[in-house]
C-alpha cells in the first residue's frame, strides 16, 4: 500500500495524485488499485464521483488510466481510501458496498458547472466531469431496481461578488441563464436514457436556483416510495 486517508482538502489531493502519477511512471510494469469507501453518512453516489474527480486528474497528468484499478468497498463510519501499487495479476479485494433501497434516497448532488471564482487547484475544475460520472452510476442502481423511478433535480447556481465602482465597493449577484439549466436537463436525460432506463421511469426537472453552483440531485423512489419535491433557496426577484 503507498497511501492511505480519509478527507481531504484539494491541495493535499492534488499532492497524493501527484504521488501516484509518480508511482506509475516508476514502476511501468504495475497498476494502482484505489480502494474506495464511502463514510456512512455520504451519499451512495460519492465514491463515483470522488473517482471521476481521481481519474480526470490522472489524465490531465498524462497517465495510461487502462492501468488504474477503482474497487469500491463497504462503507465505514468514516470515508476511507487505500491506494496500491499492484501488478497485473495481483489484486485487492474487499467486501462490497452493500446497497439496499426499501426506501426513498438520495444518491446523489453533484455540481455541474464550475466554480466560476477559481481554486487553489485544477483538481476543482472537475466538477461537471464528477456531475455526468454520479449520473451514469446512478442509472446501474436503477437497473437494478426495476421497479423504482428517478427522480432528477436541476437547479441554477447563484454567484456573489463585491466590485468597485467609483471607489465605492458593492455587491453584485448573478444567477445562471435559464437556457443553462435547460441544457443539462437534457443532458440529464440522455444519459439516463441512453443508458437503457424506460423514460417512463423518469422525471427531470428545471428546479429553480440554490445559493452555490449550479447542481444536480438524483433520487430513487422504490415502489410505494415517497415522491421528493425540490428544495430550491434562492428565488430571483422574490419569485
Amino acid at each position: 500500500m503507498i497511501d492511505e486517508f480519509g478527507n481531504w482538502g484539494s491541495e493535499e489531493e492534488s499532492a497524493r495524485l501527484d504521488n501516484v502519477y509518480i508511482q506509475l511512471s516508476e514502476h511501468p510494469d504495475a497498476k494502482i488499485q484505489f480502494l474506495i469507501s464511502r463514510g456512512e453518512q455520504e451519499s451512495l453516489g460519492s465514491p463515483h464521483r470522488f473517482y471521476a474527480k481521481v481519474e480526470a486528474y490522472l489524465n490531465y497528468r498524462g497517465a495510461d488510466l487502462r492501468r488504474i484499478i477503482p474497487t469500491f468497498c463497504k462503507a465505514k463510519p468514516e470515508r476511507a481510501i487505500q491506494i496500491w501499487l499492484v501488478t497485473s495479476e495481483i489484486v485487492k479485494e474487499c467486501e462490497p458496498d452493500d446497497i439496499r433501497i426499501t426506501s426513498t434516497t438520495k444518491f446523489d448532488t453533484g455540481y455541474y458547472a464550475e466554480n466560476p471564482f477559481g481554486s487553489c487547484c485544477v483538481i476543482d475544475e472537475f466538477g461537471p466531469i464528477q456531475a455526468d460520472a454520479s449520473l451514469k452510476a446512478f442509472t446501474e442502481l436503477l437497473k437494478e431496481y426495476p421497479d423504482s423511478k428517478a427522480y432528477v433535480f436541476v437547479y441554477g447556481g447563484t454567484r456573489v461578488f463585491s466590485s468597485d465602482s467609483k471607489g465605492r465597493e458593492r455587491t453584485i449577484r448573478t444567477t445562471d441563464k435559464k437556457r443553462k439549466i435547460d441544457d443539462y436537463v437534457r443532458t440529464a436525460k440522455k444519459l439516463l436514457t441512453t443508458s437503457g432506463i424506460d423514460g417512463s421511469r423518469i422525471t427531470i426537472k428545471n428546479s429553480g436556483y440554490r445559493d452555490t453552483v449550479g447542481g444536480v440531485e438524483m433520487w430513487i423512489v422504490p415502489e410505494g416510495g415517497d415522491i421528493p419535491k425540490p428544495t430550491p433557496n434562492y428565488f430571483p426577484n422574490g419569485q
